[in-house]
């Protein structure tokens, strides 16, 4: 997974557990980042639509989340089996599933059960907690940022690579100098 992203996700988090403390349920943070104290010990056994990679993580949450493994019925194959095989699985949720849990425990059920679907499951909830439609920067000008933010006072510093090849800063340096 991108640590930039998941360093923003952690912030952004953070910060909704402060504004919005009723996204979050009890332990439910300390099970995302793997900090949640809890054994392998229960009853649960792990769904047949589960992949068998999948227990460890799924015996820790069930142990974690008795109630919510009540109320989402991983055992109901009709109702998991196909959320279990679809592509964008973090979109796709059972109706009933979906009304009866937060977004964030979506996304808790997600990183047990599809934990190849976490990061696009991350944005979806942000975008979800914000009311957007996405979280992506809009694409970056070396137009707009020379004419916006430069002084003949001082150097244009590039902290971070961008999404630019050296080819168009090259280009704007020899516009700029002529």
């Amino acid at each position: 997974m991108d640590f930039i992203l998941l360093s923003i996700f952690c912030i952004l988090s953070n910060y909704f557990r402060g504004i919005y403390p009723e996204y979050f349920r009890e332990n439910e943070w300390e099970f995302f980042i793997g900090s949640v104290v809890t054994g392998t010990e229960t009853q649960a056994t792990l769904p047949m639509w589960a992949t068998p990679d999948r227990k460890e993580s799924y015996l820790i949450f069930a142990n974690a989340f008795p109630r919510l493994i009540t109320k989402i019925k991983p055992d109901d194959n009709s109702t998991w089996a196909d959320w279990g095989n679809t592509l964008e699985c973090e979109k796709e949720f059972p109706a009933r599933i979906k009304t009866q849990i937060t977004p964030f425990q979506r996304l808790l059920v997600v990183q047990v059960f599809r934990p190849d679907r976490l990061e696009s499951a991350m944005t979806l909830f942000v975008c979800e907690s914000l009311g957007k439609r996405n979280i992506s920067p809009p694409p970056i000008s070396l137009k707009r940022l020379y004419q916006d933010e430069t002084s003949p006072t001082e150097p244009i510093l590039f902290v971070k690579p961008l999404n630019t090849t050296k080819k168009s800063i090259d280009h704007w340096s020899r516009i700029r100098s002529k």
